[in-house]
């Protein structure tokens, strides 16, 4: 085909020409190209993710202090029953009376009694007081006489007896009573004195245990609490541990996809550089040879119109037949290039 900015006359033909095409010299191709080639633009970095962990937290543990009942025991109290004693009272008897011992001798017939009042009668015959009634009351106060000082010492000794007797009961009724309430007190003493000492042995073996099952529950809460806490910081650790682990597999990981975006990016940019020079001498070789085609249908249009041979019609029909030539070498040209030839322009 021939330039776009050739003209041709009618009785002859003249041809102005545009510049020749400026060949590429490794830039992109111009609007005749099919396609361009783009630059690398690079690549986005993958980015790494980061791993936490909820921390582990420990409990507290406590324990309610066991507490001890106080033993007490009643004291045993003395038993007053039978420690007192209800005094032997004496009262005067019959026998302590000297007129009744008195009428009692006087009234008897003994022998002693008989030779007093047979006194008492030769003692009023002597002195001639003989009646009956004289010397009967001579004979009486005669027998009285007698009998009285043996009555005194009957009497006397009877009421020595009981107030000895009396004495010695109530002297045994107080030792006795005084031995019953020793006794009792010391039976007493003796129980309180145990019950004292087994409630104090019992409150101590109580708080023995109560110390013992405080210091055992005291021992088990730090133990428990120990390990509680050992299991949080052994939590705590393994989740850091886990977590750092991840984050630098993470780390790792974006590394090694941006070291591998990194190398396809230098690739890429390696195989554009190639593209664009290869597109570079592709355009220079496609212009170049149509520039040569529009030179070589230039001279051959000249030589067509500048033979004096031909008439007009001859010439332009010669005109025809070459531009029909030449607009078919264009014509498969172009067609190659579109059908894409060179294959690195299509690449790109």
């Amino acid at each position: 085909m021939l330039p776009a900015d050739a003209t041709y006359g009618g009785g002859g033909a003249t041809t102005t020409k545009s510049p020749p095409p400026v060949p590429a010299t490794g830039g992109l191709m111009t609007a005749a190209s099919k396609s361009t080639a783009q630059p690398n633009t690079g690549f986005v970095p993958a980015q790494a993710s980061t791993t936490t962990y909820n921390p582990a937290t420990a409990g507290s543990t406590g324990y309610t202090a066991a507490t001890g009942t106080a033993q007490t025991y009643d004291p045993t109290k003395v038993d007053k029953t039978g420690t007192t004693y209800d005094p032997t009272l004496q009262t005067v008897q019959g026998n302590q009376l000297v007129s009744n011992q008195l009428n009692d001798l006087t009234a008897g017939d003994s022998k002693y009694i008989q030779q007093a009042r047979q006194q008492g009668q030769q003692q009023a015959a002597r002195s001639g007081l003989m009646t009956s009634s004289i010397a009967a009351g001579a004979s009486e106060r005669a027998a009285v006489a007698a009998a009285l000082p043996i009555a005194q010492a009957d009497a006397a000794r009877y009421g020595t007896v009981a107030d000895a007797n009396q004495i010695a009961t109530n002297t045994a009724s107080q030792f006795n009573a005084g031995q019953t309430l020793t006794a009792n007190t010391a039976d007493a003493t003796a129980a309180n004195t145990a019950d004292q000492f087994n409630a104090g042995q019992t409150n101590q073996m109580t708080q023995a245990n109560n110390d013992a099952t405080n210091r055992a529950n005291e021992f088990t809460a730090n133990a428990q609490n120990s390990t509680s806490q050992f299991n949080a910081n052994s939590l705590n650790q393994a989740g850091a541990f886990n977590a750092g682990q991840a984050n630098q597999q993470s780390q790792f990981n974006a590394g090694q996809v941006n070291s591998g975006l990194m190398s396809q990016a230098q690739l890429n940019e390696q195989q554009y550089q190639f593209d664009k020079n290869l597109n570079a001498q592709q355009s220079n070789q496609y212009f170049g040879s149509q520039f040569q085609r529009e030179q070589q249908m230039s001279q051959i249009l000249s030589s067509i119109y500048n033979n004096s041979n031909l008439t007009p019609a001859q010439q332009q029909q010669a005109a025809e037949n070459a531009k029909a030539i030449f607009q078919g070498l264009w014509s498969a040209t172009n067609n190659t290039f579109n059908a894409g030839v060179p294959q690195v322009f299509t690449n790109v």
